[in-house]
């Protein structure tokens, strides 16, 4: 198999076979969300547009995950399951890749949900644009809940079509669009030569951007058709600092790999390296921590924080960021730690 660098920037292929043309494989990866899995699969089956082929992947889990899985493959025969040895979750993921058989893939994690119209309405953009390769919905954010809306809140704005460099920009900005895996749906010869990392936490960042870097064109649909289930076991919530230099380590490789776009999207992949030496900061204990830090955190904030703060394309938050960087990493600490403040607080008092 290639490797991923040898074709990073390959555009994939545009023809589609006439038999199942809109065949969606939708791959979810599982690993004990046995409290969770009923209503993330139940969702994936539920949906208006039903030409799919939905790949379990058990990543080794020790809850009855495994069994529950192998039940809904009873049930429907849209379903198959994918039993392995537990090797996280960028592994499990490469193994629904692996196995896809569809036009199209999208990936939907085991304790989350999607709206009934999730699919539709990202496919209804291929349909109207033949030159989109990827399409990608908005998401809510939300604590676990016994129902969520089936329909999602769809946005009476028209999607929009972006070229390769404003896809990369909005991309590394995250303007409207993050480095999730999940809600995009992708050609699915985008992924040709291209995994995800195995043993290594943020692995979405390594990979969204080589994707977006084949694709003609990326649509923004607006549809919040996306639930993101917030909790507290998950992956992402727990603080594992040394996991964190994962995605330093992948964001500093970015820069460096999107120079034959040009210094736009140069600007904006220092921009993305800039704000994850932030995110870092913002998981320490205490500002007392910054003493000690590794200059390839510290290097990227004083390093860009000039560029960031005048670049008219970078967000507000991250502008503020490259400013409080000046008065030094301790001030970055002290905004950073209110920022996940308030945004916990909106979290918990959000009402769908």
């Amino acid at each position: 198999m290639r490797t991923a660098a040898s074709v990073r920037f390959k555009q994939g292929g545009h023809q589609m076979p006439d038999s199942r043309a809109l065949c969606v494989s939708i791959i979810a990866p599982i690993y004990n969300v046995s409290v969770y899995l009923a209503p993330c699969v139940k969702s994936i089956l539920s949906q208006s547009h039903s030409d799919l082929e939905v790949i379990l992947v058990d990543d080794g889990s020790t809850d009855g995950s495994g069994d529950m899985c192998d039940q809904f493959a009873l049930e429907d025969d849209r379903v198959r399951v994918i039993h392995r040895t537990n090797g996280g979750l960028s592994a499990a993921r490469n193994t629904g890749i692996n196995a896809a058989t569809g036009n199209f893939i999208l990936c939907v994690d085991g304790d989350d949900v999607i709206s009934v119209n999730h699919v539709a309405r990202l496919l209804a953009v291929f349909a109207a644009q033949p030159k989109v390769d990827i399409a990608v919905a908005d998401f809510l954010a939300v604590e676990p809940a016994n129902t969520y809306p089936a329909a999602g809140t769809l946005s009476r704005s028209a999607p929009e079509y972006l070229e390769r460099e404003d896809a990369l920009v909005r991309l590394f900005h995250q303007r409207g669009v993050t480095n999730s895996a999940w809600g995009k749906l992708y050609r699915s010869e985008l992924f040709d030569g291209i995994r995800y990392p195995v043993g290594a936490l943020y692995e979405d960042l390594p990979v969204t951007y080589r994707l977006f870097a084949r694709a003609r064109l990326v649509a923004l649909t607006h549809d919040c058709t996306y639930y993101y289930v917030q909790r507290s076991t998950s992956i992402t919530a727990q603080k594992q600092l040394n996991k964190r230099m994962d995605a330093i380590r992948f964001a500093s490789e970015a820069v460096d790999n999107v120079a034959p776009f040009g210094d736009r999207v140069m600007r904006a992949a220092r921009s993305r390296a800039f704000m994850e030496s932030v995110f870092y900061l913002s998981d320490l204990p205490s500002s007392s921590e910054t003493k000690l830090l590794d200059p390839a955190i510290t290097t990227p904030v004083r390093n860009f924080r000039h560029e960031v703060l005048h670049d008219p394309e970078a967000r507000a938050d991250t502008r503020i960021f490259a400013f409080a960087a000046f008065f030094g990493l301790r001030v970055i600490w002290a905004l950073a730690f209110s920022r996940i403040l308030i945004s916990n607080y909106a979290r918990r008092h959000r009402k769908f």
